[in-house]
């Protein structure tokens, strides 16, 4: 018999609501909360996943909140403590524009979503998927040396990165010339991954894993798909 523990948890207030913009441009609402030790770590942000829930759980800037890590990892607010809500307490908004890029944002089903694929937040968490473990799985290609690529080096594609060369990365900061090498030679080993890979990598909307496979064992190669596609 295996037993599995309840997640701990623990009480916080919503000082804050941030947005985040995903890889195809939905955004999350994100609540900023008074620093709490959780399961091992200090918490202080906690999704809240889309609007609709938080109207369900009528989560409110001000609220104090149970808190818990879904799968002891990602933190998330589980309900609010009703007794004494603050008078203060405000309502959590949907943003009507993207928070990063301005455009008018588009409502579906329970989804908000910024419709622009040149947004900057897209693009950066584009490159940040393209890079992941079980995506190309580029080594040493993480989260602050792409905020660098973009802001300095002017990359906002995937397929920019294989044109960096060792001098690119090394004047980059925290880098050196081991660095850029272990990083070109990452780069150079992500290039044979196959379609199956690059597809997914491609954070293509309503294409993840197993429809890469899928589109991989049908057509083939890039050529036979991207025919098809034209």
């Amino acid at each position: 018999i295996a037993y599995k523990f309840p997640p701990e948890r623990k009480q916080s207030v919503v000082l804050g609501v941030e947005y985040g913009v995903g890889k195809t441009g939905k955004i999350t609402p994100v609540a900023q909360l008074e620093p709490v030790f959780l399961a091992g770590t200090t918490v202080s942000r906690a999704s809240l996943h889309n609007f609709v829930e938080v109207a369900r759980k009528d989560v409110r800037i001000g609220d104090r909140v149970w808190v818990e890590k879904a799968g002891d990892i990602i933190p998330q607010i589980v309900e609010v403590v009703r007794e004494g809500r603050p008078d203060g307490a405000r309502a959590i908004e949907r943003p009507q524009k993207c928070p990063a890029c301005g455009a008018d944002v588009v409502v579906e089903e329970i989804f908000v979503s910024c419709p622009n694929p040149a947004c900057p937040a897209q693009r950066r968490e584009r490159l940040v998927h393209f890079a992941g473990r079980r995506q190309m799985g580029i080594d040493g290609l993480g989260e602050s040396l792409i905020d660098q690529l973009i802001e300095k080096r002017g990359v906002t594609r995937p397929d920019e990165l294989f044109a960096l060369t060792e001098n690119d990365l090394a004047e980059l900061e925290r880098m050196g010339k081991k660095s850029a090498q272990n990083v070109v030679r990452s780069l150079d080993a992500a290039r044979p991954r196959g379609l199956a890979k690059v597809l997914n990598a491609l954070a293509i909307r309503h294409v993840g894993e197993t429809t890469s496979q899928s589109l991989a064992n049908y057509f083939g190669s890039a050529d036979a798909l991207l025919a098809f596609a034209a």
